[in-house]
């Protein structure tokens, strides 16, 4: 039985329905940013536990006999698989970082995409093209759609 009820910031003593419901509230209200950071976190823990291992098993190489050198190929794959989680996870933390900072619009971005842009600079001309250059462009462009 647990015999501490939780308490807010401010000492007021609350049931624990009531906990659970703010706990909840608060998971729901978490940005995509702070899950990122989150779970890069986790996946740093989690390499650092599977290069320990990884050491581990190569120092008890002689104990482990023929079965060292299959589990040294698991962990030597867990290990590359994990890294590369890590590194494109932080990559998209590093984007996301941008996109707050540099107050981009996702929905110009899925515009542009879609080639449904509103911005007045994509049907200006491009200066210094001559019109066999522009006819190589647009036929390139065309090429791909």
């Amino acid at each position: 039985m647990i015999s501490k009820m939780p308490k807010l910031k401010t000492g007021e003593v609350i049931s624990w329905k009531e906990a659970l419901v703010r706990f909840k509230k608060g998971l729901e209200s978490i940005t995509p940013l702070q899950k990122l950071q989150n779970e890069i976190r986790g996946t740093f823990i989690t390499l650092i536990g599977f290069m320990f291992s990884f050491i581990a098993i190569i120092i008890m190489r002689a104990k482990f006999g023929l079965l060292a050198y299959g589990l040294i190929l698991i962990f030597l794959g867990s290990i590359i698989t994990t890294g590369l989680r890590f590194l494109g996870l932080r990559q998209q933390v590093i984007s996301l970082n941008d996109i707050e900072t540099n107050s981009i619009n996702v929905n110009d971005i899925f515009n542009k995409i879609e080639g449904n842009s509103t911005d007045d600079k994509e049907d200006e001309e491009v200066p210094n093209i001559n019109e066999e250059e522009k006819n190589e462009i647009e036929g390139l462009v065309n090429g791909i759609e």
